[in-house]
């Protein structure tokens, strides 16, 4: 018998990953307005690098993202493990990026203007791609 607060409709994975990106997202964006205040100048050089990082990762993780709504919508079972939001290579992912950035932050082997620039861009681009499993959500009716 499932335990009905660990199995949940495989809708609403969509929600829990975009409830899962959107507090990363904020959480990211907000090292990156520390970086700010901890830096000498933020330039506007800065502020386009941000921009670019922000396209970037919001193509690589849109493409995520439908990857995840594709893998949800197959899945037989109408109710499903809600870890089942990502799959192991999402998860691999997350820990791979989350260590990284705390070893760069400890070691101190970025200025926080590049921290500020890289961090706003990926930050906001979590946070895009929240929004994006919301929409997905609110459009699926599985």
């Amino acid at each position: 018998m499932q335990n009905k607060f660990l199995f949940i409709k495989k809708r609403n994975l969509l929600l829990i990953a975009g409830i899962f990106w959107l507090i990363a997202g904020v959480n990211v964006v907000k090292m990156a307005i520390n970086a700010y205040f901890l830096s000498y100048k933020i330039l506007s050089i800065h502020i386009f690098l941000s921009v670019l990082i922000f396209i970037l990762f919001s193509i690589m993780f849109n493409k995520i993202s439908k990857k995840h709504l594709v893998r949800i919508k197959s899945y037989n079972e109408q109710r499903v493990l809600f870890l089942k939001f990502f799959d192991l290579k999402s998860y691999i992912l997350v820990i791979f990026m989350m260590s990284l950035g705390i070893f760069i932050r400890l070691k101190h082997l970025l200025s926080y203007e590049t921290i500020f620039f890289f961090y706003f861009g990926i930050g906001s681009a979590l946070i895009f791609s929240g929004v994006l499993f919301f929409v997905m959500f609110l459009k699926n009716k599985f």
